[in-house]
């Protein structure tokens, strides 16, 4: 698939469903941003090979991969880089997305904070790194 195809069909219901679903995980923003990527070629071969009736390979697999996560990272505007950010930083603008009444986002924002508490040092380092990759 093409990038320009992928970009069409990423709507921003999707982008919706990804930023809830990244300050929902118990992960690190930065981490779901800037994956470390693994070869899952024996994955892709043992599982997967064989299931669609159209050719796919391990080659188009990584092709595809990459193209979403550079998707993914294109479609994030100012407004959705601000908002992970005041998330992150435990003031969340719910003016920008109004998640505050589902359980795993105040789970996550409790863990924050007592992430927060226990290693500021840590904490901040991750902030510095969640800020440079949205800057990226």
């Amino acid at each position: 698939m093409c990038c320009r195809k992928l970009r069409k069909r990423f709507t921003d219901e999707i982008k919706r469903g990804l930023l809830f679903a990244l300050i929902s995980s118990n992960r690190p923003t930065h981490e779901m941003l800037a994956l470390n990527l693994l070869d899952q070629r024996a994955a892709f071969e043992n599982r997967f090979e064989g299931m669609s009736n159209v050719v796919f390979n391990y080659t188009d697999f990584e092709a595809t991969r990459n193209k979403l996560i550079k998707t993914i990272r294109r479609s994030l505007n100012e407004a959705d880089k601000q908002f992970l950010l005041s998330f992150n930083g435990l003031e969340p603008d719910w003016s920008v997305y109004d998640y505050h009444q589902f359980p795993s986002v105040k789970w996550k924002l409790m863990n924050l904070a007592k992430f927060k508490r226990e290693s500021p040092e840590v904490y901040q380092l991750q902030m510095e790194k969640l800020a440079a990759l949205l800057v990226s």
